[in-house]
């Protein structure tokens, strides 16, 4: 039997609370290709899940680390 394995990134220093601001960063990521279904579960504190699967590699993973910043940068200034 084969199991998914996700990620979670809870934000240090990003120190994301705000569940609107994650879905709005997880939005941003997928309107540009970058990520799809990335939100934390709905009972966990907010957090990306990333899949990282035996069929994952490494340097997809860290591709994507550059692209959360961003979206982060994008969004932050709206909730502020």
């Amino acid at each position: 039997t084969a199991y998914e394995i996700a990620s979670c990134l809870v934000g240090s220093e990003m120190c994301i609370r705000d569940r609107a601001v994650m879905a709005d960063i997880c939005k941003l990521l997928s309107e540009n290709n970058v990520g799809f279904d990335c939100n934390g579960y709905p009972k966990a504190p907010p957090s990306f899940r990333i899949w990282a699967g035996g069929t994952v590699q490494t340097s997809d993973v860290e591709l994507v680390l550059p692209w959360i910043d961003w979206a982060y940068s994008e969004i932050k200034s709206k909730h502020a």
